[in-house]
């Protein structure tokens, strides 16, 4: 989370050491929430309209594995508050990963940002810039091969058309009335 990466613990070393990195992704998944409990979700894939690779902001660290005396090295994606889009997905949290603009990643590397630089670009990216649309829940299936053309094809789900929409809001309505 990076609201928090300078005070909580296990981000504070390496944001303020300034072990920032890029994370090339062509795209990311979420999950949008159906139910309250989030039984039922629905996968998206979300992906820059204008291009096809684009980087994530994250933090690394270099740690040895005190039993084998390994090192290990990890890295962790910076997350920010979603824009609009993303709020509609990821709508258990409403968060969404840093996106790092093209003509930023350079700056995002440098060495010498404040904190108040770096907070700055822990911001959300415009609506219009990413593009995002449903796929199969074969992505999380156990045992199943997801590196196949099917996972990412458009999917339609019932619980995504108005109608279920709809009636899903007035039974959550009726369940809050009777509760209350």
């Amino acid at each position: 989370i990076s609201e928090e990466m300078f005070e909580k613990a296990s981000y504070k070393d390496a944001a303020k050491t300034g072990q920032r990195c890029l994370i090339p992704c062509t795209g990311f998944y979420e999950w949008r929430w159906m139910d309250e409990k989030g039984k039922i979700k629905i996968p998206y894939h979300i992906k820059l309209n204008n291009q096809e690779l684009f980087s994530l902001a994250g933090l690394y660290s270099k740690w040895k594995d005190r039993n084998t005396d390994t090192v290990i090295y990890s890295y962790t994606v910076l997350t920010t508050k979603a824009n609009e889009t993303m709020s509609q997905i990821h709508n258990s949290k409403k968060r969404m990963p840093v996106i790092v603009p093209k003509h930023y990643e350079k700056d995002w590397l440098n060495p010498n940002l404040t904190e108040d630089d770096i907070k700055a670009f822990c911001e959300p990216v415009e609506d219009n810039i990413i593009a995002a649309h449903p796929i199969s829940r074969l992505i999380t299936t156990k045992g199943a091969d997801t590196n196949v053309p099917d996972v990412m094809r458009v999917a339609e789900y019932e619980q995504l058309n108005s109608r279920y929409n709809e009636q899903h809001f007035l039974a959550c309505l009726s369940n809050l009335r009777k509760r209350a």
